[in-house]
């Protein structure tokens, strides 16, 4: 399954794998409501695709930090996604500290757990 995800002019691959979603997110600019609109089409995604597992490959999102648009993705993982797993795969190790750091202090629905690493990612994922 190969489909992409498109809010506004942000769009994500998404692509099946052997237990996860992989999506590889664009680097363009998005609304707090565009990002909702993002992320529940996720849930549906990983819903058709019969997994509660994604990750999320924002290695090239290098859009501007807009405090709205993360609280709204902190939002989804934390109350309203059906996932139960979300690996996040960041450029900079310094971003992986505080994505980590953030998932242990919102602690939600879904286990967050971010890598530089896609190998290491998909370990992690495969072992829940």
């Amino acid at each position: 399954m190969r489909q992409t995800l498109r809010a506004g002019s942000f769009e994500a691959r998404v692509e099946k794998r052997a237990s996860y979603l992989l999506i590889v997110e664009g680097d363009d600019d998005i609304t707090a409501a565009q990002m909702r609109e993002y992320l529940d089409a996720v849930d549906r995604a990983a819903e058709r695709a019969g997994t509660k597992n994604v990750m999320f490959d924002a290695r090239g999102n290098h859009g501007p930090y807009v405090a709205d648009v993360h609280a709204e993705r902190w939002e989804f993982l934390t109350v309203r996604t059906k996932l139960e797993r979300v690996a996040v795969l960041l450029p900079r190790e310094l971003d992986v500290s505080r994505v980590n750091m953030t998932a242990i202090a919102k602690r939600g629905k879904a286990r967050v757990r971010a890598f530089a690493d896609e190998a290491a990612a998909e370990k992690w994922l495969s072992s829940g």
